[in-house]
C-alpha cells in the first residue's frame, strides 16, 4: 500500500520512455512498477495518454524577491513555475540587498519559505573574497553568480558583490570560490568590448532595438568565455556558463571539457525559438543580454544542443515593469524578459517539431541541472527521489497569450505572445502534492521548501 499511484502513463526518465506505474509514499517516490502492477493506494491518478516527466529544475530565475514586489513576488513566480512543470527554481542573487552576505541569504531563505508554491534554491553573489564565499557556502547556497561587466546604471544597490568587470577581479573571485567546491555561474560578456560596441552604436546615432544586438556581437561573449575557461582550468574551479547565446561559446566550452575542465553550459529557450528578426517585432521588450542572434546562429546553437554541447536549458526569467522598459531609449531600458509561464512549454513544443525527444528535453530541463547543482533528490523518476512529477498531454495544441500567465509582468510577454504551443502540462506535483492542475493553482504559499546541495 502506498499513498499515491500514477498509472498508465509513459514515464520519461534516465533516457527511457516506457509504460510504468509510479508509487509515492509521503513526499518521495516509493517504487516504479510494470504497467498495471502497482499496489493499492489512497489516491490514484490515471495518466492514460500522458507523458510523465520529472519536475523541472529551472537553473536561472530572477524574481528579485522580496525587494521588488511590483515586478515579481515569490508567490507569482512560483505559481508560474508550477504551471510550467517547474518544481524547483534556482534563484539568482540580484535583489536589494543582493545575496552576497550570509545575512542576506538567510533573509531571502526565510521570505522564500514563507511564500513559495514550489521548492527553491539560492545562488550567492560571486564577486566576493574567500572568507565571504565560505560563509555563503555554509548557508546552503547551490552556487555563486557574478557578472563580467560593470554595475548597470541606477542599480548599484542590487549588484553589491556581484560584478567583476575585469579579468583580475574575476580571477580573484574564482580563486576564493574554488575551495567551496560549488559551481560559479558567470555572465560572460567582455566588459571592454561591450563598452566599445555601445559607444560605436551611439556615435553612429543608432538607438533602434537592433543596435543593442549589434553592440554586443557573439565575439563579445566568446572572448569572455575563453578567459573564464583558462581561469577555471588554472584554479580547478567549477564553472557554469549561463545563457550562452552562440555556438562559438559552446564550442570553446566543449574543447575545454575535453581537457578536463569542469564546465557546464546553459542556454535559454529564447535563443532557440526566437532570433534577431523577432526583436523588431517586440521592440525594446526583446532587449535581453546577451542579445538574440541571427537565424543562422540559432541553427548552429540547435546543432550544439543535439551534439550534447549544451547541458542545461534554463529560463533566465527577468521581469521589469512596462514603464521601465519604455522609459528613454534602447540604451537606458533594462535588459530582461519574463519567461516562467512560456519558456519551458515552448521547448517542449519543439518535440512535436522533431527538434528534441522528450528524453533529451528531460535531461536539459531536469536531470542535468539537478546533477550540476548537487540536488541529488531531484531531476529524475527513481525510488527515493522527491515525487516531483509533471503530466503532459502531447495531443493538445494551444496558443500562448501574454495576459494569461501568472507572473506580475505578463503584459511584457511580447516575444511569446500568440506563440503556438504543442503539448500541454495538465498537472504538476511537487513532493507528492498536486500544485497545479487543469489551468489552476492547487497548492498554497509556504509549501515550497528551501533546498540545498547534498
Amino acid at each position: 500500500m502506498v499513498d499515491l499511484v500514477i498509472k498508465n502513463g509513459t514515464v520519461v526518465s534516465g533516457g527511457r520512455e516506457e509504460q510504468r506505474d509510479i508509487g509515492v509514499t509521503g513526499d518521495r517516490i516509493e517504487a516504479l512498477y510494470p504497467a498495471g502492477k502497482a499496489p493499492g493506494a489512497a489516491e490514484v491518478i490515471d495518466a492514460s495518454g500522458y507523458y510523465v516527466l520529472p519536475g523541472f529544475v529551472d537553473a536561472h530565475v530572477h524574481t528579485r524577491a522580496p525587494a521588488r514586489p511590483d515586478r515579481e513576488t515569490w508567490q507569482s513566480a512560483t505559481k508560474a513555475a508550477a504551471a510550467s512543470g517547474v518544481t524547483t527554481i534556482l534563484e539568482m542573487p540580484t535583489s536589494s540587498p543582493p545575496a552576497s552576505t550570509p545575512e542576506a541569504v538567510r533573509n531571502r531563505r526565510r521570505t522564500g519559505e514563507e511564500a513559495c508554491y514550489v521548492d527553491f534554491a539560492l545562488y550567492a553573489g560571486g564577486a566576493v573574497d574567500g572568507d565571504t564565499a565560505k560563509g555563503l557556502a555554509d548557508e546552503g547556497v547551490i552556487g555563486f553568480k557574478a557578472f563580467s561587466h560593470g554595475v548597470p546604471s541606477g542599480r548599484e544597490a542590487e549588484f553589491i558583490g556581484l560584478c567583476a568587470p575585469d579579468n583580475a577581479k574575476l580571477f580573484s573571485s574564482l580563486s576564493g570560490i574554488a575551495p567551496t567546491g560549488l559551481p560559479c555561474a558567470i555572465h560572460a560578456e567582455d566588459n571592454l568590448l561591450l563598452e566599445q560596441g555601445i559607444e560605436k552604436m551611439r556615435r553612429a546615432g543608432r538607438s533602434d532595438i537592433l543596435a543593442h544586438a549589434d553592440s554586443r556581437p557573439a565575439y563579445v561573449e566568446a572572448a569572455a568565455i575563453a578567459s573564464l575557461l583558462v581561469f577555471a582550468e588554472e584554479l580547478s574551479v567549477r564553472l557554469h556558463l549561463p545563457h550562452v547565446s552562440s555556438s562559438w561559446g559552446v564550442k570553446l566550452a566543449m574543447q575545454a571539457k575535453e581537457r578536463g575542465v569542469d564546465v557546464s553550459v546553459e542556454t535559454c529557450p529564447h535563443y532557440l525559438v526566437f532570433d534577431r528578426e523577432d526583436m523588431e517585432r517586440a521592440g525594446v521588450y526583446a532587449k535581453i543580454n546577451p542579445p538574440l542572434r541571427s537565424p543562422d546562429e540559432q541553427h548552429s546553437l540547435w546543432r550544439a544542443v543535439h551534439e550534447r554541447g549544451v547541458d542545461i536549458i534554463a529560463s533566465d526569467h527577468s521581469p521589469y515593469l512596462p514603464e521601465e522598459k519604455q522609459a528613454g531609449d534602447v540604451w537606458s531600458a533594462p535588459a530582461g524578459h519574463p519567461e516562467l509561464d512560456a519558456a519551458f512549454p515552448a521547448i517542449l513544443s519543439k518535440v512535436a517539431d522533431g527538434l528534441l525527444s522528450y528524453s533529451h528535453a528531460v535531461e536539459l530541463l531536469a536531470t542535468n541541472p539537478a546533477r550540476t547543482f548537487g540536488l541529488t533528490h531531484k531531476g529524475s523518476i527513481d525510488p527515493g527521489k522527491d515525487a516531483d512529477l509533471v503530466l503532459l498531454d502531447p495531443s493538445i495544441e494551444w496558443t500562448f497569450r501574454k495576459n494569461e500567465g501568472f507572473v506580475l509582468t505578463r503584459d511584457n510577454y511580447r516575444l511569446y505572445d500568440d506563440f503556438p504551443m504543442k503539448g500541454r502540462i495538465v498537472q504538476t506535483l511537487c513532493r507528492g502534492r498536486t500544485v497545479y492542475a487543469d489551468g489552476k493553482i492547487t497548492g498554497h504559499e509556504g509549501y515550497g521548501r528551501f533546498t540545498a546541495p547534498t
